[in-house]
């Protein structure tokens, strides 16, 4: 008979030992290449900023040594000379200081009159013209003197006492036809003055038309006076518009410069140095035409044009003390404190001229 079977053998499971998959290595080997570069692109970082710190940026240093002798063809080539330029810039020797010359010739050739423009668009051709004509006021002054201020007196002073004599329709020869009046040839300056003698007359006029009535005369004279003086002062206010715009075209011509500027960066540091100065030139010429000479003028004119408003000043106040009832010497008289102290004659100078004159 046969031995029987192990128990032990037939019913224990067996343990099967597996080894465990390898992982591929393609992943591992990219990530210490990355690394790597990592490290690399640190230490050259941190050796640029440690050159940087000590001398200066490598990069663009080794970038614009390798251009800096190449000149751009529209400076070397491309600009246009003339016979004056072309041996001026024969007879320099220097390589920076020819292109410094060509700098400064392109600088001086940009197109100018921004400020012009400015006072063009902001005022009527009408305007125009009456600003061109304030400069000879800049120039001379007032136009009315002591003398001046004598002979309106005068004329009002024959006129008010013909009024009150013979009464207001008296007057009607003399400011009808003022060319053929004698007492208007009396005073030739004044009847060449066209709105002293337009005003007199019309005002005059009025009185004939029995629009006696002072308050009412004063008003509309009044009015009449504010908008001659408005008109007059629109030169000042033009002129004094353009010195507050002025700094800012100044410095709307650096910025331009600049930008221009870094359009030639590689450019060699005299072409640089020129482009820049002229940049800033745009700035001082802004603030010096501004403080120096638009805005001084504008307030010349000005003090001159309220001086000159004066003289119409007077025939108001002499008519419409005439208006109340008062006694010509009084007209006058008040009339003459409307002077300009600089220029107002004294009570015997008046009374002197009024003497003497006759129809």
């Amino acid at each position: 008979m046969s031995a029987p079977p192990d128990l032990t053998t037939v019913f224990t499971p067996r343990l099967v030992l597996t080894e465990p998959p390898r992982r591929r290595r393609g992943g591992g080997r990219a990530a210490r290449w990355l690394s790597t570069l990592m490290i690399i692109a640190g230490l050259a970082l941190g050796a640029d900023v440690g050159v940087t710190l000590v001398w200066q940026e490598p990069v663009t240093a080794v970038i614009a040594e390798l251009r800096r002798g190449h000149v751009d063809e529209r400076w070397a080539r491309g600009v246009p000379l003339n016979r004056v330029d072309r041996a001026e810039l024969a007879s320099i020797d220097s390589m920076d200081a020819r292109l410094a010359f060509l700098a400064r010739r392109e600088a001086a050739g940009a197109p100018d009159g921004a400020a012009l423009g400015t006072l063009v668009m902001s005022n009527s051709v009408y305007d125009l013209k009456h600003i061109i004509g304030s400069f000879k006021k800049i120039m001379k002054g007032g136009a009315y003197k002591k003398t001046d201020y004598i002979e309106l007196l005068s004329l009002l002073f024959l006129f008010t006492r013909l009024a009150s004599s013979k009464g207001a329709m008296a007057l009607e020869p003399h400011i009808e036809k003022p060319e053929e009046s004698s007492a208007f040839q009396q005073f030739p300056k004044i009847l060449g003055n066209h709105h002293a003698c337009v005003m007199v007359c019309d005002y005059l006029r009025m009185v004939g038309m029995n629009a006696d009535d002072p308050n009412q005369i004063e008003d509309v004279m009044g009015r009449e006076l504010k908008k001659n003086l408005n008109e007059e002062l629109h030169g000042s206010h033009a002129l004094q518009s353009l010195a507050d715009a002025l700094p800012a075209l100044g410095i709307v011509a650096a910025v331009l410069g600049v930008i221009k500027t870094m359009s030639h960066i590689a450019e060699p540091p005299a072409v640089l140095g020129a482009m820049i100065g002229g940049a800033l030139v745009g700035t001082f010429l802004g603030v010096l035409l501004a403080y120096g000479v638009a805005g001084p003028c504008a307030t010349r004119l000005k003090g001159v044009v309220e001086e000159e408003a004066k003289y119409f000043e007077v025939i108001r106040a002499v008519l419409v003390t005439h208006l109340h009832g008062n006694a010509p010497q009084v007209s006058v008289e008040t009339g003459r404190k409307m002077a300009p102290s600089e220029h107002m004659p004294s009570f015997q100078e008046l009374e002197e001229a009024t003497q003497n004159v006759r129809l």
